[in-house]
């Protein structure tokens, strides 16, 4: 507290673990795209250094891809699996790609009136 007992100081001590690299990345549950095209679509790659929000953009990357193909209930589960070894990760991604989900019809009425929507029957759904 300063003198006046209006205003307090905090003080952090922070400690930092290890940084971990990528050994390999394992996807599994895949079949609708390659392992090949999956890994294109990601930006980490063993080697680096572990970045979550790298991780998360490249899941996010993925589901998008998904999701162009109808499969909007897509889950891609991944973490680090750590090692014995310190220091060192694989990277695992765990995919479910659900089924593909199509749009069967469309009302669109604005004010009593019917507008043409931006989808036809038959479309992949998106989310």
């Amino acid at each position: 507290f300063n003198k006046k007992k209006n205003r307090v100081r905090f003080r952090y001590h922070i400690k930092e673990g290890p940084r971990y690299k990528i050994r390999n990345l394992v996807i599994q549950g895949n079949e609708v795209f390659s392992e090949e095209q999956l890994r294109e679509m990601m930006k980490l790659v063993p080697g680096e250094h572990f970045n979550a929000r790298h991780l998360a953009k490249d899941v996010n990357a993925v589901t998008n891809e998904y999701d162009e193909l109808g499969r909007i209930r897509a889950i891609i589960n991944a973490a680090p699996r750590f090692l014995d070894e310190s220091g060192i990760a694989d990277l695992v991604y765990e995919i479910d790609e659900g089924d593909v989900y199509r749009i069967r019809r469309i009302d669109v009425v604005i004010g009593g009136v019917n507008r043409k929507a931006e989808m036809s029957p038959g479309m992949n759904a998106r989310a």
